[in-house]
């Protein structure tokens, strides 16, 4: 299996495009909309995972673009909780909560919304 994309803003952070700058791309899309609300069609075991997948997230990051994936982890937990996932479930939960940000590693490259207005300390040392 091929190595995840990093994402663009980590690789301007490294300055892997300042070594290679033909392979500079664009900052990836992101949504401006919040999470809001579980769907309606979740059950009431379902919604409180989500709540509790929500309220456990790193502050600002889950957007609108998030909720199928949140749902699937809601799904995944409460099913969890009830009876022992097969281990492809399992794995499925666990790759979804990397892409969540939830481990250690994973969550130094969150990116909240809102922090690129935060002033750069290492600007002056780019390009």
């Amino acid at each position: 299996m091929p190595r995840p994309r990093k994402p663009t803003e980590l690789l301007e952070l490294t300055g892997a495009f300042a070594k290679n700058p033909s392979r500079t791309r664009p900052v990836g899309a992101k949504s401006e909309h919040g999470l809001g609300e579980p769907p309606a069609h979740l059950l009431a075991e379902e919604a409180a995972c989500w709540h509790e997948v929500v309220g456990n997230s790193a502050a600002n990051v889950l957007t609108s673009a998030d909720r199928v994936l949140v749902e699937m982890v809601a799904r995944l937990l409460a099913r969890s909780r009830v009876e022992w996932l097969k281990g492809a479930e399992w794995a499925l939960m666990l790759q979804c909560l990397v892409r969540l940000g939830w481990t250690p590693a994973d969550r130094s490259k969150v990116a909240a919304i809102g922090q690129d207005d935060a002033p750069d300390e290492f600007a002056e040392f780019r390009h």
